[in-house]
């Protein structure tokens, strides 16, 4: 009766690590799951960082031209300004 015993509580016992084992897959799987997905967000993240970045260069570059644009039109009025009859009376 004892050995019966015993070996009913080493099955149990079997039959429990057998289910921790497969929790802990569970868990293993979860997380790979869930590395992969920050990698993605990460990758993600640099894509809209390089955007931005791209999207502060042609800002530059606009800026850049429209102050040129003010200038020749400064110039411009300046060169008019010098055939204005107004300015011979």
């Amino acid at each position: 009766a004892a050995v019966e015993e015993q070996a009913a509580t080493t099955m149990s016992m079997a039959q429990n690590i057998g289910q921790a084992a497969q929790g802990v897959q569970g868990v293993t799987a979860s997380v790979g799951e869930a590395a992969s997905a920050s990698r993605s967000i990460a990758a993600e993240i640099a894509g809209v960082n390089e955007a931005s970045q791209d999207v502060n260069r042609a800002a530059a570059a606009v800026n850049t031209q429209a102050e040129k644009l003010s200038s020749l039109g400064a110039n411009l009025k300046q060169m008019i300004q010098q055939f204005s009859p107004d300015k011979h009376s």
